[in-house]
C-alpha cells in the first residue's frame, strides 16, 4: 500500500473565509501603533487605589461595579462621572435606578460641600447630604448653592448627559443609544443592570445575555462602559467583609464577561466621624491577573465628598473574612499610595501606651 499525499484546493468561497483572519505577521506589526492610541485615551477613576490597582479605565473597558444596596456603588459611578468631567471628558450617565434630578443633586453637593470646607470662616453646622437634601441648611449654604449652580452650568459641566429611565430600556435599547453617541462620548456609566428589562423569562439567562449585550456596545462603539451591580444574598456561613466576583447576583458568568471588576464592602470598624473606611475588592483585571484578589482599605470623607489619596492594601483571607494587609516589603510596586501594616501597627500601639499612660496617672 503505497502513501498518498492529499491537498486541497482551496476556491473563491475558501479564500473569502481566509479573509476574515488575521495573521500573526500584521498583528505583531500593527498592535503597538493601536497599544500607544489605547493608551493616549485612558481614563481615570480619580480614586488612587483604583488608578493604580487597574491602571485607569481603558478604551473598550466593561467594568463592573457591584455591592449591595446602600454600600456605595451610586456614589462611586457619581464620583467617577465628576472626576472624568473636570478633565475636560464627556459622560453619558444612564441612571436608570435613580430619581429624577439625583444626579444632579450628588454632583452639586459634591461642590458645595468642597467649598464649605475651604472657608476660612464657615458656619458651626453639621454639613450632610440628608439635611441639605431636605432644605434644613438653606439658611447657611444659600450662596454656596448659587456658587454651585453657577458653576455646574459652565461649559465642562455641560459635558454631562444623564439619561432617566421613563419606559421598559432594554439592552438593545442602551446599544442603540450608546452607538448613537460614540463619537461624542469618552464614557459611558449605567446604574444599574438591575434595571434593564430583559426579553427572556429565565432572569440568569436574561442577565447574562444583557451583560453581553453591554459588552458588545463597548466594542463596537470603542468606548468604555461602567456597569454598576448588585450582589446575590450570601449562602456563605463565614460572613465576609466584601462581596466576591462569584456572589453578583444572577449567573456567576456575568463577572466573566466583564474586563475588571470592583466589589465594595463597608468597614464599620475603622469608620469615624465623617470618614467611612471601604473595602475595594479586585475581583478581576482581565489586563494583568497579578492585580486579582488585591483589596484596598480606604476612607470617604463624608463632608468633602472625596476619597482619601492613601490607602491600606491587603489580601482577604480564605474564607473573606479578615484582611490581611501588606507590611512595607509585601506592598505591590504600583500602589504608590499606599501605606504599610507598620503604620496602623505602630499607630493603635502608640495610642494603648497613651492610655496606659494617662490611666496610671489618674489611678
Amino acid at each position: 500500500m503505497s502513501d498518498t499525499t492529499s491537498t486541497t484546493t482551496l476556491g473563491p468561497s475558501h479564500l473569502k473565509l481566509l479573509d476574515e483572519f488575521t495573521t500573526l505577521e500584521s498583528g505583531v506589526l500593527n498592535e503597538r501603533a493601536e497599544r500607544i492610541a489605547n493608551s493616549k485615551k485612558l481614563l481615570s477613576f480619580g480614586v488612587p487605589f483604583l488608578d493604580e490597582s487597574l491602571g485607569g479605565i481603558e478604551v473598550d473597558d466593561l467594568i463592573l461595579i457591584a455591592s449591595k444596596t446602600g454600600h456605595g456603588k451610586t456614589q462611586l459611578a457619581t464620583y467617577i462621572a465628576l472626576n472624568n468631567i473636570k478633565r475636560g471628558k464627556t459622560v453619558h450617565f444612564f441612571a436608570l435606578e435613580s430619581a429624577k434630578y439625583e444626579i444632579e443633586r450628588r454632583l452639586k453637593y459634591q461642590i458645595i460641600a468642597d467649598r464649605f470646607f475651604k472657608m476660612n470662616q464657615r458656619p458651626q453646622i453639621y454639613l450632610n447630604y440628608m439635611d441639605w437634601y431636605q432644605c434644613k441648611l438653606d439658611e447657611y449654604l444659600i450662596d454656596l448653592e448659587k456658587e454651585a449652580e453657577l458653576e455646574l452650568t459652565q461649559y465642562k459641566y455641560k459635558k454631562l448627559f444623564i439619561y432617566y429611565r421613563n419606559k421598559d430600556f432594554t439592552a438593545r435599547d442602551f446599544q442603540r443609544l450608546v452607538l448613537g453617541v460614540k463619537s461624542q462620548t469618552d464614557l459611558i456609566i449605567a446604574d444599574h443592570l438591575h434595571y434593564f428589562d430583559f426579553e427572556d423569562e429565565n432572569e440568569n439567562r436574561a442577565l447574562k445575555d444583557t451583560v453581553k449585550s453591554i459588552r458588545d456596545s463597548a466594542l463596537l462603539s470603542g468606548k468604555p462602559v461602567i456597569l454598576v451591580s448588585h450582589v446575590r444574598k450570601s449562602d456563605r456561613r463565614t460572613k465576609q467583609l466584601v462581596p466576591d466576583i462569584e456572589d453578583l447576583h444572577g449567573s456567576s458568568d456575568i463577572g466573566k464577561i466583564g474586563t475588571k471588576v470592583i466589589t465594595l464592602g463597608p468597614c464599620y470598624e475603622e469608620s469615624q466621624g465623617n470618614h467611612r473606611k471601604t473595602y475595594f475588592h479586585i475581583g478581576k483585571c482581565r489586563v494583568d491577573g497579578s492585580r486579582d484578589e488585591m483589596t484596598g482599605l480606604l476612607a470617604f470623607n463624608f463632608s468633602t465628598q472625596n476619597y482619601e489619596r492613601q490607602y491600606f492594601v491587603g489580601k482577604l483571607s480564605g474564607d473573606g473574612s479578615s484582611l490581611n494587609l501588606f507590611n512595607l516589603n509585601q506592598i505591590p510596586y504600583w500602589a504608590i499610595n499606599a501605606k504599610a501594616f507598620e503604620t496602623v501597627k505602630n499607630i493603635k500601639e502608640s495610642y494603648i501606651r497613651e492610655r496606659k499612660s494617662y490611666a496610671s496617672k489618674n489611678t
